[in-house]
């Protein structure tokens, strides 16, 4: 069982990385490699995607063939460190204030951003689309 102090240092360091970090998952040659990126509040772009992508490929010394770049932010400084013991043994959940993600394809160049689980832009190698009414009758 972990102790409140060691959970508030968790819910610390969990606030912390949410307001500097995001998470990138590559997937390539069926590889899922963990990657910090470090953007505080920098717009994704293909620019930026192709940049991840080079050094994960020489980092890492795999073909990309998708990331996928998380960029949720959770409510952690409005839970107590109870709340947040439940949630790390399944028991309770932490508040999930924005679910947004962007998935990049490096063959294709098209980088597309999901909010809420709804496409609210693309840009398929320089063909923009922000028409999320558009986009959510061809994409889903």
């Amino acid at each position: 069982m972990i102790t409140n102090q060691e959970a508030q240092a968790r819910l610390n360091k969990d606030i912390e990385n949410q307001r500097t970090s995001y998470a990138v998952i590559v997937d390539g040659n069926q590889h899922r490699l963990p990657v910090t990126l470090r953007t505080l509040k920098e717009t994704i772009t293909i620019a930026k995607c192709k940049d991840i992508v080079t050094k994960i490929e020489v980092k890492f010394q795999v073909k990309v063939n998708k990331i996928k770049i998380q960029m949720d932010i959770w409510d952690y400084e409005n839970i107590t460190v109870d709340d947040y013991i439940s949630a790390m043994y399944g028991d309770g959940d932490i508040p999930c204030l924005q679910d947004k993600q962007a998935l990049y394809w490096p063959e294709k160049n098209c980088l597309q951003i999901w909010k809420n689980k709804m496409p609210v832009y693309e840009n398929n190698n320089g063909t923009i689309t922000k028409d999320q009414d558009a986009l959510a009758d061809c994409l889903l």
